[in-house]
C-alpha cells in the first residue's frame, strides 16, 4: 500500500465516523462511531508522519547517531497519537460509564428519547 491508500483509508474512517455520529441516536452507536472517527483521525496522523526508507528513532546505534539527520522518521507525530489512544480509550471509557447510568437511570439511551426526559 502507497501512502495515498492509507489517506484515503483515513478519510474513509472519518466520514464513517462523522455519519455514525449524526445518524444514530443511541448514545452507545454515538460512542462507537467516535471512536471509528478517532481511529481515522490517528491512521491520518501516522501515515503523514512516515517516510518511506527511513527507520524508527529508537532504533539507531550509536555509529548512526551523528549522521542520523534524514535516517530517522519524526517521533512525534507517533507520539502525539500514542497520546490520543490513550486518552480516546479513557474518554471511551467515561462514556459507556455513563451509558450504564442512563439505562439504569431512565431505562434508554436514545438521546431523542432522554431529552424528552430531561425537560
Amino acid at each position: 500500500m502507497n501512502a495515498l491508500d492509507f489517506y484515503a483509508l483515513s478519510v474513509f474512517l472519518i466520514g464513517l465516523g462523522l455519519m455514525g455520529v449524526f445518524l444514530n441516536r443511541d448514545f452507545v452507536k454515538i460512542l462507537i462511531s467516535l471512536s471509528v472517527l478517532e481511529s481515522g483521525v490517528n491512521l491520518l496522523i501516522v501515515s503523514i508522519g512516515y517516510v518511506r526508507g527511513r527507520i524508527a528513532p529508537i532504533l539507531f546505534s550509536k555509529e548512526l547517531q551523528a549522521s542520523a539527520v534524514g535516517k530517522v522518521v519524526d517521533p512525534v507525530p507517533q507520539a502525539l497519537v500514542l497520546t490520543a489512544i490513550v486518552i480516546g480509550l479513557g474518554l471511551l471509557a467515561v462514556g459507556l460509564g455513563m451509558a450504564v447510568w442512563m439505562h439504569r437511570r431512565f431505562g434508554t439511551t436514545d438521546v431523542s428519547e432522554l431529552k424528552d426526559l430531561a425537560g
